[in-house]
């Protein structure tokens, strides 16, 4: 039998509360969907509160208000070890040229302005503040940041 057919038997919650604290406002949220692995183990769902939904939400997150166990067949939509994403593991040589690689302005002419009206501004150029406050200008003027 084709292993996406079968039945899978799980514990499960359909309705869950934020974990944080910080979303104790978001109230109780209604689980929409939920993956579902070949073995019965369940690692993101969709969850609805009020008006607004979650998606691919890691249950990690949530605190199920009670638990039950129900058995489903898993359809193409849901994960598992077959269908996640295969990350390609960085070796240590990329790893270090992420690091050092650095942020260039999209810009570079709006970043040139922003950064001599801080220098215009600031006593000390270059410091943490007056970059800071040449970086918030540009990205508020629309500029933008890509590593190269």
């Amino acid at each position: 039998m084709d292993k996406y057919n079968k039945s899978v038997q799980h514990q499960w919650f359909h309705h869950a509360t934020w974990g944080s604290p910080k979303y104790k406002n978001e109230g109780i949220g209604e689980v929409t969907w939920h993956s579902l692995t070949e073995n019965g183990k369940v690692e993101f769902c969709n969850i609805k509160f009020g008006n607004k939904t979650y998606e691919n939400v890691n249950v990690k997150h949530l605190k199920p208000i009670k638990m039950q166990e129900h058995k489903h067949k898993r359809t193409g939509k849901e994960l598992d070890d077959k269908k996640v994403k295969k990350v390609k593991e960085m070796t240590n040589e990329e790893k270090l040229n992420l690091f050092l690689e650095k942020n260039v302005p999209t810009n570079p002419g709006k970043w040139s302005y922003y950064k001599s009206q801080a220098k215009k501004k600031f006593d000390v150029y270059p410091s943490a503040y007056a970059n800071a406050w040449a970086a918030k200008q540009y990205k508020a003027a629309g500029g933008g940041w890509k590593k190269g």
